[in-house]
């Protein structure tokens, strides 16, 4: 397919990179093949480049396969700003991560199935993403699945969460799920694990709230 523009950005989604030299690899396979101002994101899976004249999606494509990468579709900033408004954040538990390399791997699978700005963590057991609300959750978590690893139900997180006051009391503002009495050692690994939780914490010492 070739589309008519001139000085244009566009993204395009490439999986398989684990690194900054992987970046650099991308980014000079597409620059070879026509395209400039390249930048790519390893841990988005993604590169921004743009194009003087028509859009050789093919040629791009190819530049990024042969280069050891797997090129995903390519989209016009402009598109894909008029849905960011669209997206809906979610988070997934995943169970069978044990190190970053788990991590990437669920990243991956989970763009590919339609989900953007996505982060796994091992050590929570989670991802974090975005995508349409009109998306099938189930095909997500289907994708998953086909993994070695065990995926849960998704929970669509809240996009605005509510102001906190420190070192003061103002009402339905400051509700809490934990409040810590103290400051020691076992007091902040107690604070630590319930956050980590998404529980909301308050340490209480000397009287002050913080």
């Amino acid at each position: 397919m070739e589309t008519g523009t001139r000085g244009r950005r566009f993204r395009m989604r490439v999986d398989g990179m684990t690194c900054p030299s992987c970046e650099h690899h991308v980014e000079k396979a597409l620059s070879e093949a026509g395209a400039h101002d390249v930048e790519a994101d390893f841990r988005r899976g993604e590169a921004l480049l743009s194009v003087d004249g028509p859009l050789q999606d093919a040629m791009l494509a190819t530049a990024v396969q042969d280069a050891g990468y797997k090129p995903g579709p390519i989209e016009p900033l402009e598109t894909i700003a008029l849905h960011e408004s669209d997206l809906v954040e979610y988070r997934l538990p995943v169970e069978g991560m044990t190190c970053a390399d788990c991590e990437r791997h669920v990243a991956d699978t989970l763009r590919a199935a339609g989900a953007s700005e996505v982060e796994a963590n091992f050590r929570r057991g989670e991802a974090h993403f975005k995508a349409p609300a009109s998306i099938d959750q189930a095909r997500l978590v289907a994708a998953l699945a086909e993994t070695p690893y065990r995926p849960g139900a998704p929970e669509r997180v809240q996009s605005a969460a509510a102001p906190v006051r420190r070192n003061g009391y103002s009402g339905a503002a400051d509700r809490y799920d934990l409040a810590i009495v103290g400051s020691g050692g076992g007091a902040f690994a107690a604070a630590i694990a319930a956050t980590e939780r998404g529980a909301r914490v308050v340490m209480i010492e000397r009287g002050i709230l913080g």
